[in-house]
């Protein structure tokens, strides 16, 4: 979904179609003018609760000593949070890696011994919205409802603020509404300590 696709439902939304259906360019030339702008901030707002991930893909070959035993990677320029981090071992052992640190806000620090692959499923930061033919990031649910009530709001602020407040409570409702549950998954525990107590 695009800028301009918001931009049209909140048009019908505000009535501000014209008997032919179209839009008239002349009293809503300011609204289109500053819809990149207010979806940018509206999106950046409602990422960490959309489900919108990226990966990164982390693969190394063979275990590299280093002095302090670990080998650091910088994540992408448009890391914000990670959700999840998968490794991937040469034996085939798969599940939510649990060695790892953070070095400040992006740089993943890796254990020097480790062969294989780490997946850093992330929240990325998105790029700024500059022009209505821009791409949305979030899914298309949350474009037509929370950020088409939210445009709606933010565009009448300075035109009718009784409107205005209205269909900001629609868009903090439309926020605030239980997630879908996640599925839960089970995943194996590495025996790195012999619990067996086999000597």
């Amino acid at each position: 979904m695009t800028v301009n696709d918001i931009f049209e439902h909140t048009m019908s939304l505000i009535d501000e179609r014209l008997e032919s259906g179209l839009v008239d360019a002349t009293s809503t030339a300011i609204f289109k003018k500053n819809t990149p702008f207010l979806l940018t901030i509206l999106q950046n707002e409602v990422i960490a609760d959309s489900g919108y991930t990226k990966t990164e893909t982390i693969t190394v070959a063979s275990a590299v000593p280093t002095a302090g035993g670990w080998i650091a990677h910088t994540m992408p320029a448009d890391f914000y949070n990670e959700t999840q981090i998968v490794s991937i071992e040469t034996d085939g052992v798969y599940g939510n890696a649990t060695d790892f640190k953070w070095e400040g806000d992006s740089v993943l620090l890796i254990p020097d011994t480790f062969i294989g692959t780490i997946k850093v499923i992330y929240t990325p930061i998105p790029a700024v919205l500059t022009a209505l033919t821009d791409t949305m990031v979030v899914d298309n649910i949350v474009c037509t409802t929370i950020l088409t009530y939210g445009l709606a709001s933010r565009l009448l602020t300075n035109e009718n603020k009784t409107l205005a407040s209205f269909f900001n409570q629609l868009y903090e409702e439309a926020r605030n509404r239980p997630k879908m549950r996640k599925l839960a998954y089970a995943e194996t525990i590495k025996d790195k300590h012999d619990s067996s107590m086999s000597y």
